[in-house]
């Protein structure tokens, strides 16, 4: 009988163990960015606080969601191109200055913008799929767009200084800039409606938008954001 029992507790023990081990390796993955699911937990924006940090020309610039009176602007610009059958969109996200805050004296008219921009859809494709949004964001390291290539999608980085001016990685060399996505995370808030959430870091040499020189930049170095992009 003793050894009946003993039998007994080994065999427990033995699918205890393969139960455990049967574990699908893949079932706690992350960072899938064309993971579109309308019936799964939806996580809430604001359980994630949106920052972009960076070094401007050695001068440190920090912005973070509702802390610095710095908030997130999202905008989308949609441009349809007849002859092609196609949409072109730029996914921008922002960390703006409220100006309805007492707190944003010490940046103020600062702000920089994130973008993925010159993706470009078939117009009845992308009316109707979510994925082709989600697929925008992909993990790994990017090459900037550019304005000599602009059937070419890539991140955008512009940079608008103190005096109101606006600078843009997308209009001069960027010969050993860092774009690198290191989490992009799909998600559908509780309307139904999809966004992304991107994090990443970036280093890149921004010029003058109103009138770029090859010669004439501002440095961002040390570059991190998290932001969140919506759908148009």
């Amino acid at each position: 009988m003793f050894r009946t029992i003993t039998l007994m507790i080994a065999s427990t023990l033995f699918l205890i163990s393969c139960n455990k081990d049967d574990k699908d390796p893949s079932a706690s993955a992350t960072n899938d960015t064309s993971n579109y699911n309308p019936n799964k937990p939806v996580t809430p924006v604001d359980s994630l606080i949106p920052f972009i940090k960076a070094t401007v020309n050695f001068n440190n610039w920090y912005a973070k969601q509702n802390y610095n009176g710095f908030v997130q602007i999202t905008s989308n610009s949609k441009i349809i191109d007849s002859p092609n059958n196609l949409t072109k969109v730029d996914y921008i996200s922002s960390l703006k200055q409220d100006t309805a805050s007492s707190s944003y004296m010490n940046q103020y008219n600062e702000n920089f913008e994130v973008a993925f921009s010159g993706n470009q859809y078939g117009i009845a494709a992308y009316a109707n799929a979510n994925a082709l949004f989600y697929a925008s964001f992909p993990i790994g390291n990017l090459t900037y767009y550019s304005s000599l290539t602009e059937s070419v999608e890539g991140p955008e980085i512009i940079y608008t200084d103190s005096n109101g001016a606006k600078w843009s990685s997308k209009y001069g060399d960027q010969t050993g800039s860092i774009f690198n996505v290191t989490k992009s995370q799909s998600e559908v808030d509780t309307f139904g409606y999809p966004y992304q959430i991107v994090e990443g870091d970036f280093s890149c040499k921004v010029y003058s938008v109103t009138n770029p020189q090859p010669n004439q930049f501002l440095q961002i170095s040390y570059g991190q954001f998290m932001l969140n992009y919506v759908k148009p």
